[in-house]
């Protein structure tokens, strides 16, 4: 489809969220061009351990290069709002710098080592920073930018200043989400003050330096917000490829090897959709109080359950869910038990399995869509940022239902007996959530709204 293989240089933000369904665009596009993938190298060190980038495999076709931007903060943390003061202006400034300095066909820049080849175009996360995205196309290099979940953040991003002017003041506090705008354009709470200074007020003058976007989700999600988008003046003729869902390809890590088969032959002794496989991602925990909470509810469901939940926070459980769960498959004589809890767990593999019935997720985008790529229903528990967003369109297509209200910065407790009502009202979800899922696996295949944007996305491409 490309008359010739061009080089793309792929950048992100230092967080894995993001990380990690660029990473697999970048894996596709190697197919075709050559792919250099830039990130600070505070986490290109770690890709390797976490599993996430196999040289065995990945290094002939993506060179990863580390972005010396001086960031050690971690930006995935949400319990520590300073990081974003400390993190953000080192990336965006890391990020400016390779920017200006990459050779292009008409422009040697300055010569840096690794990166030699010329650069033909650059794909670049929305949250780059106004001046990223200004520098490439002061160099004329076509930018496409990035977005790792739903095209309804960008919208936001773009309307933000306009609706901050239109809502009057004091509005409810967020406790740390976001939201779309009312339909007469105004906000109804306060956001946090560092997402609004280092995200959405960054994303919306950075945006409309794009060329195009490519949306980590699917056409048939995303129709109402790229019409929007369509309708803007600053998006005027900026194409739109929907390629999602960019999922990582499940190969496990050997060390994480031994635990996996042993979560297959636990799940293999379960009835057939019996299991509620229960993750709050690698990010957010809920409180302590609320994770005694979570355990009570466990032991009322009377269904297998399977728990990823951090060792550190093994302690908080209430002792009677100890004694009644396995956990990390440590003691003698557990194999029977109905409860297993995980420090690590294989979740692409648990999610295919046809023994597990419900995903209790804290829906960031990756987890969400799945979840939803299998068929499971969602009970949404969103903890921060978008998450919320995430869950109300689970629960807009009758896939799934939320806890509201619960977040990290909410000092509401769910009781068990709230919690176990939302997994009774998620498993009537069922149909709903099985018919998402085959709309989900039909975009890759031939005819597929998904496979026919990405062969746009090659087309154009070819012309950089």
């Amino acid at each position: 489809m490309a008359a010739s293989r061009k080089h793309i240089l792929c950048m992100t933000i230092p967080a894995y969220g993001h990380i990690i369904p660029l990473l697999e665009l970048a894996r596709k596009l190697a197919q075709h061009h050559q792919v250099t993938f830039a990130v600070s190298s505070k986490c290109a060190c770690a890709l390797e351990s976490l599993g996430l980038y196999d040289p065995a495999n990945d290094k002939d076709v993506i060179q990863l290069y580390p972005l010396e931007d001086g960031v050690k903060d971690d930006l995935d943390d949400p319990n520590d709002p300073d990081v974003f003061d400390r993190a953000f202006p080192a990336t965006f400034n890391g990020i400016t710098k390779l920017v200006q300095e990459v050779p292009t066909k008409t422009s040697k820049g300055v010569g840096i080592k690794g990166l030699l080849t010329d650069v033909d175009l650059i794909i670049a996360d929305t949250f780059i920073g106004h001046e990223g995205a200004k520098a490439a196309v002061d160099r004329h290099i076509p930018l496409l930018m990035f977005v790792p979940g739903r095209v309804d953040v960008v919208v936001l991003s773009l309307t933000f200043e306009d609706s901050l002017l239109k809502s009057s003041v004091p509005r409810r506090t967020s406790q740390g989400f976001v939201e779309m705008p009312n339909e007469d354009g105004t906000l109804s709470c306060q956001f946090p003050s560092h997402v609004t200074k280092f995200i959405l007020g960054p994303q919306g003058k950075a945006v409309p330096f794009a060329t195009g976007f490519i949306v980590n989700s699917i056409r048939e999600f995303e129709q109402k917000y790229t019409d929007q988008c369509e309708a803007m003046v600053q998006m005027k003729g900026k194409p739109m490829y929907c390629v999602g869902p960019l999922l990582a390809d499940g190969k496990t890590k050997t060390t994480n090897l031994e635990t996996e088969e042993k979560v297959r032959s636990w799940l293999e002794t379960k009835q057939a959709a019996s299991v509620v496989y229960i993750c709050f991602g690698s990010v957010a925990t809920p409180k302590p109080e609320q994770l005694k909470e979570i355990g009570r509810t466990i032991l009322q469901l009377n269904q297998p359950v399977i728990w990823s939940l951090k060792k550190n926070k093994h302690g908080h459980l209430p002792e009677e869910v100890k004694a009644a769960a396995q956990i990390d498959f440590g003691g003698e004589g557990n194999a029977d038990k109905n409860i297993l809890i995980l420090s690590w767990a294989p979740q692409k593999m648990i999610l295919a399995q046809p023994n597990v019935a419900l995903f209790v997720s804290h829906c960031g985008w990756n987890s969400t869509i799945e979840g939803l790529h299998q068929g499971k229903p969602i009970v949404a528990w969103p903890q921060f940022a978008d998450q919320m967003m995430n869950g109300d369109f689970v629960e807009e297509i009758g896939a799934g239902v939320v806890v509201r209200d619960a977040g990290l910065m909410s000092t509401r407790l769910v009781s068990a007996e709230e919690f176990s009502s939302k997994v009774q009202a998620a498993l009537s979800k069922k149909e709903g959530a099985v018919s998402v899922g085959k709309c989900i696996a039909a975009v890759w295949a031939e005819g597929g709204s998904s496979l026919a944007d990405y062969r746009s996305l090659l087309s154009f491409i070819g012309t950089c």
